[in-house]
């Protein structure tokens, strides 16, 4: 987690915004997103090929419930 939170702080500090890609293909990211957010996540790639339909779904409605930009 204090990977991310030192990422993020650099991303922000020059501009960026942070976003979270293909989380469906790591085991533990999604567990992670609460926490994620509270670090100053942006987005999460919702939509991925490796995504199925239930993760699409999952990703769509945590990133509507906490403001989240939606890519992929």
């Amino acid at each position: 987690l204090i990977y991310f939170i030192i990422k993020f702080t650099g991303i922000k500090s020059a501009g960026g915004v942070c976003s979270l890609a293909h989380p469906g293909k790591d085991k533990e990211l999604p567990q992670l997103l609460p926490e994620l957010f509270e670090c100053g996540l942006n987005g999460i790639e919702v939509y991925h090929r490796s995504h199925s339909t239930k993760l699409i779904k999952k990703y769509t409605k945590f990133a509507e419930a906490n403001g989240l930009l939606i890519t992929g």
